[in-house]
């Protein structure tokens, strides 16, 4: 059996103190888990705690996927936040990409409409 290692993440509190959502993909054969991420349970500055995608779906979106996931559940709970820091090589490239994506995509969506940084 293969170990996986997170380099930039310590944790400090048990996993009691977290939630864990957890992405899989449905195949004939069954489902199969692609990434999740974790959020504090009583954590007002964070949306997200740890996020991973296994390498093998790392180029379909799904983390993207799971950062928006977080970004949504925030606006539930009425609350701001941002990944916890340090992230990760590959956790900062995810949020580059995500939020290169959500900003073209509203200004393709507005072409033809005043936008406001508010």
């Amino acid at each position: 059996m293969a170990k996986l290692f997170l380099d930039h993440k310590n944790i400090w509190h048990e996993i009691d103190a977290f939630y864990f959502y957890v992405l899989c993909e449905r195949k004939a054969d069954g489902y199969h888990m692609v990434g999740y991420f974790s959020k504090e349970k009583e954590s007002i500055e964070f949306n997200l705690s740890c996020i991973m995608v296994l390498p093998a779906w790392q180029t379909n979106g799904y983390g993207k996927f799971l950062i928006d996931f977080s970004y949504q559940l925030s606006l539930i709970e009425g609350k701001t936040g941002s990944p916890e820091k340090p992230l990760s090589f590959f956790g900062h490239r995810a949020y580059v990409s995500y939020w290169t994506n959500r900003i073209l995509n509203t200004l393709l969506d507005n072409q033809h409409t005043q936008l406001s940084i508010d």
